[in-house]
């Protein structure tokens, strides 16, 4: 699945294809994503829903997986010796 795919159906996933297709692509982005994503999770304040987690995970993903595709995340992405992204990658 490509990662606009994934961002179009993110909202959908079910339990099973959210691990499937996030891990793989969280894989893929740079380490201040990853670090920014991992603070997201350790900062969740555990009283709310699990339902809120995962819409404000979904919407924390989409700010990363941005900024990634932007012109600053491509340099970033070069800084770190990663090759561009692109919307249109493969997820597998």
């Amino acid at each position: 699945m490509t990662i606009k795919n994934i961002l179009e159906k993110l909202d959908s996933f079910k339990d099973k294809e959210r691990e499937k297709y996030l891990r793989p692509l969280c894989s893929n982005l740079t380490s201040l994503s990853q670090n920014q994503l991992t603070n997201f999770q350790t900062n969740w304040d555990g009283d709310r829903s699990f339902e809120e987690f995962v819409k404000a995970q979904n919407k924390e993903i989409r700010v990363c997986i941005e900024l990634e595709l932007s012109e600053i995340g491509k340099i970033a992405r070069e800084a770190a010796g990663l090759k561009p992204l692109n919307e249109n990658d493969e997820i597998e």
